[in-house]
């Protein structure tokens, strides 16, 4: 028997726009009130959620982010597929020094052509790799200082 004083607290977000995690990590950012475990409504895993955590609390990152590689090579055997629809990729960039460290990370349906990265971000990891074989799970566990860092960079 576990003992959890949990307060759950339901915010819904608004239907009419398109919001991904930040624009709603965005909107209920006075709510949050510590570092908080972000995980998408309809994510389907086996992995074990209290590895994660326990590496959070080890290892301290500012962000954790949940990635895995792309386990089908063919589209139509992923669940939900429906036809020859085109599957969208993520851009995820690692640190080439220290293979642990997500530098960037993005849909490939987010740019035209190329892929432009700022020059203090160059600087500070002037060397990385940019791989699209990688899947982003949608579990996140990040400080909550960060909401603040989501809020000044919209």
């Amino acid at each position: 028997e576990l003992k959890l004083d949990i307060r759950i607290d339901l915010v819904s977000i608004p239907y009419n726009r398109d919001f991904g995690t930040a624009d709603s990590l965005r909107l209920i950012k006075d709510k949050i009130k510590n570092d908080v475990l972000v995980l998408s409504c309809d994510t389907i895993t086996d992995f074990p959620l209290k590895r994660l955590i326990d590496f959070y609390r080890i290892h301290n990152p500012t962000l954790l982010a949940l990635i895995s590689s792309i386990p089908y090579n063919n589209e139509n055997s992923i669940p939900g597929r429906k036809g020859r629809e085109k599957i969208e990729k993520d851009l995820i960039g690692i640190d080439a020094q220290n293979g642990d460290r997500l530098v960037f990370m993005s849909s490939e349906a987010d740019f035209d052509e190329s892929v432009s990265f700022s020059v203090s971000m160059l600087k500070k990891c002037p060397q990385m790799t940019i791989k699209s074989n990688l899947l982003d799970a949608h579990i996140y566990l990040l400080k909550k200082w960060t909401l603040r860092y989501l809020e000044e960079n919209t």
